[in-house]
């Protein structure tokens, strides 16, 4: 979902922030991390087009976003 670069900048920068949403997702079962996955994209699409952008929110939901990527390639036998 993310381009390479700004995932690559984001967890450099946010690494503990990420593992932390990643460990909260381990308590849900797969098909409620994609559905969790829809809503978080869903409202950045929201957010990208409100006039006016709250970029705390958008970090959240692009932190949540990679969480979520880590999760799926954890659960499908990829590495961290």
């Amino acid at each position: 979902m993310l381009k390479e670069e700004i995932s690559k900048l984001l967890i450099k920068d946010y690494k503990d922030e990420i593992e932390r949403e990643r460990k909260k997702l381990t308590y849900f079962e797969d098909w409620e991390v994609l559905y969790f996955k829809q809503e978080v994209i869903e409202s950045l699409k929201r957010a990208k087009s409100e006039k006016i952008v709250d970029l705390f929110r958008v970090k959240r939901l692009l932190l949540s976003l990679l969480a979520i990527e880590q999760r799926m390639k954890e659960s499908s036998g990829g590495t961290k």
